[in-house]
């Protein structure tokens, strides 16, 4: 079974992605050896199998281990056609305790330190039509007070306000499939009084890029401007205002389109 099957970035939505969550094969490391013994490489034995995004603490993942977990390895496959290859192949990770490393096809392919907030890596250059491998390597020494550990116990047991430590991989993995021509990121700044939101945003390749917006299903404006490579600001205009009131939150529904980039938020 496969949990977490929504898109894990609602404010940054593309239709062409594909869900990594559900079995990955694993295996723990106890001696931090692992790729001094090639588990990086496809052939290697992984003893074991999780079901992401749920740590190997916990019972979700099929692993229940609430030891302390100092190095673990998780592997996987997955396929893609060749009108993917055409695309920046971007694979993120919603979230990794602690330090991570990421090999596709037995090549190292990025790292990542902080176990709070996502990341991702382009593995276009990695990776082929059909089959592929991605590995990932978690270490988290979760005795070490200079790693951040919020309410992670440094004892075996939880106690007081401390409980059981999280290990790896705990939020939705992802891989999307991105126009060389594209939308990078954006930020919205909304305006009350002149009933109007502004977006800057950060634009990959020169093109138009489209700004429309609508609040429960009805059009409420949108703006084109031309754009070249960088930072692009345009402003909509707002047909209707409907304004956030304390239980009872409003959201406009946003599309941007930049070439053959869209993204919804």
């Amino acid at each position: 079974m496969i949990y977490r099957t929504e898109h894990p970035k609602p404010q940054f939505m593309r239709e062409d992605w594909i869900n990594l969550n559900g079995k990955w094969e694993f295996i723990s490391d106890p001696g931090n050896s692992g790729k001094e013994r090639g588990l990086q490489k496809e052939n290697a034995v992984y003893e074991k199998t999780i079901n992401v995004p749920f740590c190997p603490q916990s019972k979700l993942s099929g692993i229940g281990n609430t030891d302390f977990l100092n190095s673990v390895w998780y592997r996987r496959e997955f396929f893609l056609d060749e009108r993917q290859m055409t695309k920046i192949v971007r694979l993120h990770f919603g979230a990794v305790d602690y330090d991570a490393e990421v090999f596709v096809n037995g090549q190292y392919a990025g790292s990542h330190r902080g176990g709070y907030v996502s990341f991702y890596v382009d593995i276009e250059k990695y990776v082929v039509a059909g089959r592929n491998i991605v590995v990932l390597h978690a270490s988290d020494n979760e005795r070490d007070r200079l790693i951040p550990s919020g309410k992670q116990s440094s004892k075996y047991g939880s106690y007081g306000c401390f409980y059981t430590r999280t290990t790896g991989i705990w939020q939705t993995v992802w891989l999307e499939f991105i126009p060389k021509k594209h939308i990078e990121k954006f930020r919205v700044y909304p305006s009350v009084e002149d009933q109007s939101v502004t977006v800057v945003a950060q634009l990959k390749g020169c093109s138009s890029l489209l700004i429309s917006t609508a609040f429960e299903g009805n059009e409420t404006g949108s703006v084109s401007v031309n754009c070249e490579e960088g930072t692009c600001t345009a402003t909509v205009r707002l047909s209707e205002k409907h304004l956030w009131e304390i239980g009872n939150g409003r959201l406009y529904d946003l599309t941007l389109r930049y070439g053959s980039d869209t993204v919804k938020s």
